[in-house]
């Protein structure tokens, strides 16, 4: 869930704007829009500060703190408080994801059944609570979730970088798109990594120099990492680790997650143009497909979910992974 920031009306030429799935116009039916009017029954707004918050929406959504990652590349729409003295701590479950800065915004993604991933965030800071928390639907994020680096959709994805001393990403060296295909001594670059993995090397841990227009990122440096507190105070989040097992799970999760939405967008959008072409030619309408055309993408979007659940190419692990 790392983003990056880039050109401005990105989502505005999308599909998924169009109908018939309008994702920006259509009212999701998560469970976000639920949980808003739970809120002053369960005292949240009430809290007294913002880990006691964020403790507490994670125990509504149920996700386990257990889950937590943690990332401090400058590049998530709140990049100016993420450091590596100050990362960015994501948690998830099967279908939400909460972001959260020490002293900043709780991001939430919640995986919708129509539109895909939808993006929300509440202020947990205390001026901010004297009116109330509120969900706000955040637009900023389709920049790089709906359009630059997961095209066609609204989606969720992890990217691994080459951060400097202030977590900013050295861009000329490039950066990967991470899921479970990824090579193991690719991932995790500008993530903290909690685990035990053997001799393989990750790039998690790891702060990158540049000399004489040569990368220097020494990742033996970051193997085998079990106790983070020697890199920023551990104290203030919920939970010390960054855990490898985790990571694992969250990149095959996500990867399932974006092909089922594709899936979904895909498939009603060609019923939408199928609909379209049978009412000009005064034929019966459907819901199942009928033309070879939406034949052919419903069963190419069939095989990339088939083939990610399955983790088709999934590339090696190291032998004995420990979390």
């Amino acid at each position: 869930m790392i983003c990056f920031a880039p050109a401005q009306g990105i989502a505005a030429q999308e599909n998924y704007e169009n109908s018939p799935i309008a994702y920006s116009k259509n009212a999701p039916v998560d469970a976000i829009s639920r949980l808003q009017n739970r809120f002053a029954a369960t005292g949240i707004a009430d809290a007294e500060d913002e880990l006691e918050i964020l403790r507490m929406l994670l125990a509504e959504l149920e996700i386990p703190i257990s889950s937590q990652l943690l990332v401090f590349s400058r590049t998530s729409l709140q990049r100016d408080r993420i450091s590596p003295k100050n990362p960015r701590a994501i948690y998830y479950s099967d279908t939400y994801y909460v972001g959260w800065v020490p002293g900043g915004l709780i991001e939430i993604t919640t995986i919708d059944p129509q539109p895909g991933a939808v993006f929300y965030a509440i202020d947990p800071r205390k001026p901010a609570r004297a009116s109330g928390l509120k969900f706000q639907r955040e637009s900023d994020c389709l920049r790089c979730h709906g359009g630059h680096f997961v095209r066609g959709i609204p989606g969720v994805f992890a990217r691994s970088g080459f951060p400097d001393s202030t977590g900013e990403p050295i861009f000329k060296f490039g950066s990967t798109l991470v899921d479970y295909r990824t090579p193991f001594e690719e991932r995790w670059g500008a993530w903290y990594v909690t685990g035990e993995h053997g001799r393989t090397q990750h790039r998690g841990n790891i702060i990158a120099t540049e000399t004489d227009n040569t990368l220097i990122f020494p990742t033996k440096e970051g193997t085998n990492v079990t106790d983070l507190s020697e890199y920023f105070n551990v104290n203030r989040y919920l939970a010390p680790t960054s855990d490898i097992v985790s990571s694992l799970v969250f990149e095959h999760q996500t990867a399932v997650q974006n092909a089922i939405t594709k899936a979904s967008i895909e498939a009603r959008r060609m019923l939408h143009y199928q609909a379209g072409l049978q009412e000009a030619f005064k034929e019966p309408i459907t819901d199942m497909p009928e033309y070879d055309s939406v034949k052919s993408v419903f069963a190419s979007v069939t095989r990339e979910v088939v083939d990610a659940l399955l983790s088709k190419d999934e590339a090696p692990l190291p032998f004995c992974i420990k979390g």
